[in-house]
C-alpha cells in the first residue's frame, strides 16, 4: 500500500465516528415529532420542553467531551483517544434502542454528544498531523463530508426504517470502527512531541508520507525539547502564539454563523411551517444530499481555490440565502396569500444554504485552525475552539423555539443573515491564505 493510500485509510477509519455522529444529529429532526405524537414508542409522548432538551443536550455532551478528549489527546495520544470515542457512541444507540422514557433519551443524547465532541476534537488534529502538504486540505475536508454523509444517511434511515431498526444499523457500524481503528498508526507529530526515539518517529512518518520528517530535526534534542515544553501564559505574548490562537477561536465561530447546526435539527418543522406541498421528510433528505454534495465540492476545491476564497464566497451567499428565506416567512406572517405560489422557496433556499455553507464556513474552519496552530499548543487551543463551538450549538438548538416565538421565523433567519454578513467582512479583512504552504511556512505568517 502506498503512503498516500495509508493516509486515506487512516482518514476513513478516523471519520467513521463522524458518520455516526451525523446520523445522531439528523435523528432528532424526523424522530422528535414521532416521540411527541400519540404513536410514540416511549411510555408517554414528550412535551415541547423535553423535546427541545433532547435536541440540545447532545451539545452538552460534546462540550464536556471537548475538555476530556482535549486532555487525552496529548496525554495518551491521538490513536487511543480515537478508540475511546467509539464506546459512548455504541452506548448511545443501545439506550435509544432500549429506552422507554425521556430520561433514557437524554442520557443517550449526552453519550452521543460525548462521542461527537471527541470526534470534533481529535479527528481534525490527527488528520492534519498524518497528511503531507499536498493532501492535507483534501483529507481535512473528509471530516465534513463524513458528517454530512451521516446526516443524509440519518434522514434516509429514519424515513425508510422503523424506529428500532436505525440503532441496530448504527451499532453494527460502531463495531466495524472499533476493529478498523486498531490498525491505524499513531501520528508522528505526537510521537515527536512526546520525545519518543527517532526510529519510532521515522517509522510512523515513512508509513504515512514515505518521508523521514527531516531526520536532522528528529535527532535534534533542541527540537524535541521545544515540542515537549510546557507552554505558559507568558508565551502567548509572542505573535506566533497569540495571533493563530485568536484567529482560530474566531474562525471556528464561522461554523455557527449561518445557523445550519440549528436548522438541521429542526428541518422538518421549518419546512412544515413553509406550507409546501413537498413532503418535509423527503425535503430533509434532499437538503442533506445537497449538503453532502457541497462538502464533496469543497474537498475538490480547497487545494485549487484556496481556503480564503471558499470561506468568503460561502459567507456572502449564506447571507443572501438567509435574507431571501427570512423575507418569505415575513411576507407569509403578514398574510399575503400570493406568497403560497412560492411555497417551494424555503426548500430551495435551505438547500442552497446547506450547499454553499458546506463548501466553506462549515468545512474549512477546522482545517484552517489545525493548519495555523503551532504543534505545542494545537491540542489545547483546538480544545478551546471546540468548547466554544459546542457552547454556541447548545445555545442555538436549545433556544431555537424561543427565538422563533420572540422574533418569528423571519427574525430568526435574518439574525443569522446578519452574522453571516459580519463573517464575510472579517474573512475579507483579516484571514491570510494557507493554501499549498507547509506547516513551517504557515508559522512564519504569524512570527511578526
Amino acid at each position: 500500500m502506498k503512503p498516500v493510500h495509508r493516509q486515506y485509510y487512516a482518514a476513513f477509519c478516523a471519520n467513521l465516528p463522524t458518520i455516526l455522529y451525523g446520523i445522531f444529529i439528523s435523528w432528532s429532526s424526523p424522530n422528535i415529532p414521532l416521540l411527541q405524537s400519540i404513536e410514540t414508542p416511549l411510555e408517554s409522548p414528550l412535551n415541547d420542553h423535553e423535546a427541545s432538551w433532547i435536541a440540545a443536550v447532545g451539545g452538552l455532551g460534546g462540550l464536556l467531551s471537548t475538555f476530556i478528549c482535549g486532555w487525552l489527546l496529548d496525554k495518551i495520544g491521538r490513536k487511543k483517544t480515537l478508540i475511546l470515542i467509539g464506546v459512548p457512541q455504541a452506548l448511545c444507540w443501545i439506550l435509544i434502542l432500549t429506552g422507554r422514557n425521556g430520561r433514557h433519551l437524554l442520557i443517550a443524547r449526552i453519550l452521543g454528544g460525548l462521542s461527537g465532541g471527541g470526534a470534533f476534537t481529535v479527528v481534525p488534529v490527527f488528520i492534519s498531523e498524518i497528511s503531507d502538504d499536498d493532501h492535507r486540505g483534501v483529507l481535512g475536508t473528509i471530516f465534513s463530508v463524513s458528517c454530512n454523509f451521516g446526516i443524509m444517511l440519518g434522514f434516509i434511515l429514519s424515513t425508510i426504517f422503523d424506529y428500532y431498526v436505525v440503532p441496530l444499523i448504527v451499532l453494527s457500524v460502531a463495531v466495524v470502527y472499533l476493529i478498523g481503528i486498531l490498525f491505524v498508526r499513531e501520528s508522528p507529530k505526537f510521537l515527536e512531541m512526546q520525545g519518543k526515539n527517532g526510529e519510532e518517529i521515522v517509522k510512523s512518518s515513512k508509513y504515512y508520507t514515505g518521508k523521514e520528517i527531516i531526520e536532522l530535526e528528529l535527532n535534534s534534542k533542541e527540537k524535541i525539547e521545544k515540542d515537549k515544553k510546557t507552554v505558559s501564559i507568558t508565551d502567548f505574548k509572542q505573535p506566533s502564539y497569540w495571533k493563530p490562537t485568536i484567529l482560530s477561536l474566531i474562525t471556528i465561530t464561522f461554523c455557527t454563523t449561518s445557523g445550519t447546526f440549528v436548522i438541521i435539527c429542526f428541518t422538518k418543522q421549518i419546512l412544515d411551517e413553509a406550507g409546501s406541498d413537498i413532503s418535509s421528510d423527503y425535503g430533509s433528505i434532499f437538503i442533506a444530499f445537497i449538503q453532502l454534495l457541497g462538502s464533496y465540492c469543497a474537498s475538490i476545491a480547497i487545494e485549487r481555490a484556496g481556503r480564503k476564497p471558499l470561506l468568503l464566497t460561502s459567507a456572502v451567499l449564506s447571507c443572501l440565502s438567509l435574507t431571501i428565506m427570512g423575507s418569505y416567512y415575513y411576507l407569509k406572517s403578514l398574510g399575503y396569500d400570493e406568497i403560497s405560489t412560492f411555497s417551494v422557496t424555503p426548500l430551495v433556499c435551505v438547500s442552497f444554504l446547506f450547499f454553499i455553507v458546506s463548501i466553506g464556513v462549515s468545512t474549512v474552519p477546522m482545517v484552517y485552525a489545525c493548519e495555523i496552530l503551532p504543534t505545542e499548543i494545537r491540542g489545547f487551543i483546538f480544545t478551546l475552539c471546540m468548547a466554544e463551538l459546542w457552547t454556541l450549538i447548545i445555545l442555538g438548538v436549545r433556544y431555537f423555539m424561543t427565538m422563533v416565538d420572540v422574533l418569528g421565523m423571519h427574525g430568526f433567519l435574518w439574525f443569522f443573515a446578519s452574522t453571516s454578513l459580519l463573517t464575510s467582512i472579517f474573512i475579507g479583512v483579516f484571514l491570510p491564505e494557507t493554501k499549498g504552504k507547509s506547516i513551517e511556512a504557515i508559522a512564519g505568517l504569524f512570527s511578526k
